[in-house]
């Protein structure tokens, strides 16, 4: 399936695409992996998001990917068709998630996250509740914002294209329960790699697009199994291994021109095929795993680093005027539009486990059919 939001040619993000990749699933499992790999500087990704959440004007307006990861999560919520009375989401930002949340589906959402300045960043605005419609409709809210760097761009309209062709106003549709206040919010600051909350003591916890900054992702996930209620949930979005995969080769082709190397210039992500595997082990019962992609259209290479600056995905990594020029070059040859803009994809790995509970449906014992398939096929 594949839905395409189309804004302004001059806007940062003019194009999102979403395409369904891959779904697994899994079963049971109990093991603990080994101890963790440092590989991401934890304070000064804390550092980071304080600094993005200092200009909130523009940490507004690359919100797009966030708020479309985060009304995916929800669309997955409702498939669930069970109401949670709290919701902790772990590594919230600045609260994507409550954005698209109702009273049907919640009364409270815990949100927590490193960076109190990013936590607090929409503390006080009004929120306003938009719908989630179960036809997977791309929202417009959030990804249509115009970049900082475009003055006037915020007063051009978004139009969302179906695969019909047909063209929808870009302004969410009015919930059925707009009526209703927003659920209520509670800020915690809390590392997603240091998880506080008592065990046995939460209904749900949601996570979206935080656990690929985590040095000890199992850890991670047995702190949330550990965490969670006998079948309580754990649904989460992270960025996998493919994500930015034209940037990296980008850079990784002007280091060899430019010094004769190759340095780490994007952080090291999961692999989607390893997810169920790390869901299992951690303890969770009844794992789903599918893989979407969101492709973006900057209108260049520079435009892409600064968004996601402003984000706070960047990983802080100094580049030469030199390379950095020539990585541009070599994007705009390899992976360009023929308009002059280059796509941007970002791998988005969804995941489901339950902590398991006796209630849950189990498969049957191997060999205690009474049908054979041959019989049933005849």
């Amino acid at each position: 399936m594949l839905h395409r939001l189309s804004t302004p040619t001059h806007l940062s993000a003019r194009f999102l695409l979403r395409r369904n990749l891959a779904s697994v699933s899994g079963g049971i499992g109990g093991s603990k992996l080994g101890g963790p790999t440092q590989i991401f500087d934890r304070q000064a990704k804390r550092l980071q998001k304080d600094r993005a959440a200092a200009d909130p004007v523009a940490s507004r307006e690359v919100d797009y990917l966030r708020d479309e990861t985060a009304r995916q999560l929800v669309d997955r919520l409702l498939d669930i068709k069970r109401r949670f009375p709290t919701i902790v989401e772990l590594g919230a930002n600045s609260g994507y998630l409550r954005r698209y949340l109702s009273r049907e589906l919640t009364d409270k959402v815990i949100q927590c996250d490193m960076s109190e300045a990013m936590l607090r960043r929409d503390e006080g605005l009004e929120v306003k509740t938009s719908s989630v419609s179960s036809s997977s409709m791309v929202s417009t809210e959030g990804s249509a914002n115009a970049s900082p760097r475009e003055p006037g761009a915020e007063e051009e309209e978004a139009l969302l294209t179906n695969l019909d062709g047909d063209e929808v106003s870009g302004q969410s549709a009015t919930s059925a329960n707009a009526h209703l206040p927003p659920v209520d919010a509670e800020y915690r600051v809390m590392d997603e790699e240091h998880n506080t909350f008592a065990e046995n003591s939460l209904d749900a916890v949601v996570s979206n697009l935080s656990l690929h900054w985590v040095n000890d992702l199992p850890g991670a996930l047995i702190q949330i199994q550990r965490s969670l209620r006998p079948d309580g949930m754990f649904l989460g979005a992270m960025l996998g291994g493919d994500t930015l995969f034209e940037l990296r080769t980008s850079l990784q082709l002007a280091d060899l021109e430019r010094r004769n190397g190759i340095a780490p210039r994007i952080s090291p992500m999961v692999d989607p095929r390893d997810m169920t595997d790390l869901l299992a082990r951690a303890g969770f019962a009844l794992t789903t795993v599918d893989v979407d992609e969101v492709v973006i259209d900057y209108p260049s290479p520079i435009h892409l680093m600064q968004d996601l600056q402003a984000m706070g995905e960047s990983n802080a990594v100094l580049l030469r005027r030199d390379t950095l020029l020539a990585a541009s070059s070599v994007y705009q040859a390899l992976h360009g539009n023929e308009d002059g803009t280059i796509p941007a994809t970002f791998q988005v790995v969804f995941m489901i486990g339950w902590k398991p509970d006796p209630s849950q449906p189990k498969p049957k014992k191997r060999g205690s059919a009474t049908v054979s398939l041959k019989d049933a096929l005849k």
